[in-house]
């Protein structure tokens, strides 16, 4: 099932809790299920969709659903989230910031009005919203083979993945690695436009739950083969960004 659910960036300030967190709490008003998707439809001045989230936990009791205050722009929103008694929490997937999914867009496609409450997605207007919604997000996962042949995943975490941050790390940084200076769009060509991992520099362990990005000194673009050689582990540590520039700099000069 797919819904549309209203946010009121006037009362709540979404954009900064999505960049923020692995996972939102949401007042759960429908019949949600786990695996559902929920895309976020932002209100007046804004009038978009802007996020595509899935479902991941639902009939989340008051003890169990977590707000940081300081993401309510109004104290009264907030402390109407504290009357809330079922919340559904929810995983960004996608953001993007398209005409085509303005409201206008949107009611000549399959909506029926603006969304006041959530909504079901009808087929039609889902097959329009999937064509418009692409944020161009790209799988951060990275990966070493053993010597018996065996692949290693090494998961990056929730800030590397984040369609916001890394957004906002590339609009700061561009998108050319900061190791070994590739950009795939030079040599790809179209094909390679944009493309760049993300890369966190503190590791995950000295990150702290509620931890709030700092999109240029936090974040830095990376080719994935960087990307991989600065989460691999060397006697037991891995590399800094400067401490990897520098080797393959040693390395260029023999």
């Amino acid at each position: 099932m797919e819904w549309i659910i209203p946010a009121n960036s006037k009362i709540y300030n979404y954009e900064k809790a999505f960049s923020t967190y692995e996972q939102i709490d949401w007042k759960q008003s429908a019949n949600y299920q786990v695996g559902d998707i929920i895309y976020i439809y932002a209100t007046m001045p804004v009038k978009k969709i802007l996020y595509k989230t899935n479902v991941v936990e639902v009939d989340l009791g008051p003890s169990e659903g977590y707000q940081n205050p300081g993401d309510w722009i109004d104290k009264n929103g907030f402390d109407s989230f504290k009357e809330v008694k079922r919340f559904v929490r929810l995983e960004i997937e996608d953001h993007v910031d398209n005409e085509a999914l303005s409201l206008d867009a949107l009611l000549k496609n399959g909506l029926n009005g603006a969304p006041q409450g959530p909504l079901k997605v009808s087929t039609v207007l889902s097959s329009y919203i999937e064509k418009h919604m692409s944020g161009q997000i790209f799988p951060d996962e990275v990966s070493e083979e053993l010597e018996e042949g065996q692949k290693v995943k090494v998961a990056v975490n929730r800030y590397e993945r984040n369609p916001i941050a890394r957004k906002k790390c590339i609009e700061i940084h561009g998108d050319s690695c900061a190791v070994c200076s590739m950009n795939f769009g030079e040599i790809y060509g179209e094909v390679g436009e944009g493309f760049i991992h993300v890369h966190h520099v503190n590791p995950l362990h000295e990150i702290g739950k509620q931890h709030v990005i700092d999109y240029e000194k936090d974040l830095v673009p990376v080719c994935p083969n960087c990307h991989s050689m600065l989460h691999r582990k060397v006697n037991g540590n891995v590399l800094s960004v400067d401490e990897l520039k520098k080797e393959i700099s040693e390395k260029s000069i023999l």
